[in-house]
């Protein structure tokens, strides 16, 4: 019988500018009960240690989708910008220039200048809010590339922090992707 024992957020992905790495996807570990030794053998030879087996995890394991999302205004996205941490859960609509897709991030996860609107103007991206997205599958985000102009349904998860390929530290938002639509391109 197979007990989960834990579902691991590894480090996401060595992002723009950042340490080199390769990236983690979530995954639920589980571990296998010993089998059982028959009673009537007083000889029987002793059972494997547990092993520990790694499956992608789905949808569920993110987050229970919420049924509607939030258009957000100029300071609310402003507000999740400076504290996702506060508003962890929370179901919104962002828009965002993919400007990091690559094997460095991996093929479910990627950076994005976000925005809470469609910021194209004569045909380049204005938002600029660096955010970190991740897909539960790959499924979803087989379509984006960089350079793509994406609307995106997702949930809010947390702050993200890593280390930049010049030593500093830089903090963004980290959002889960429910649904994303391909609406333009800056290329």
């Amino acid at each position: 019988m197979l007990k989960p024992t834990a579902v691991v957020l590894a480090g996401l992905f060595a992002m723009a500018g950042c340490s080199s790495g390769e990236p983690q996807a979530v995954v639920t570990v589980t571990q296998s009960a010993p089998a059982a030794t028959p009673a009537t053998e007083e000889t029987a030879t002793p059972t494997a240690t547990p092993s520990e087996t790694a499956t992608e995890s789905s949808d569920e394991d993110y987050y229970p989708w919420p049924s509607s999302y939030t258009t957000l205004s100029d300071r609310q996205w402003k507000k999740i910008v400076r504290d996702p941490d506060r508003y962890a859960g929370k179901g919104i609509i962002v828009y965002a220039e993919v400007f990091q897709f690559d094997a460095a991030t991996g093929r479910k996860a990627f950076l994005g200048y976000a925005s809470n609107k469609d910021e194209r103007s004569y045909g380049y991206w204005d938002g600029d809010d660096t955010t970190a997205f991740v897909s539960p599958d790959k499924k979803r985000v087989r379509n984006v590339v960089e350079d793509d102009i994406v609307r995106v349904k997702a949930v809010v998860d947390s702050s993200y922090s890593y280390e930049t390929q010049i030593g500093g530290n830089t903090t963004v938002p980290m959002l889960y992707i429910d649904k994303i639509e391909v609406i333009g391109s800056t290329d």
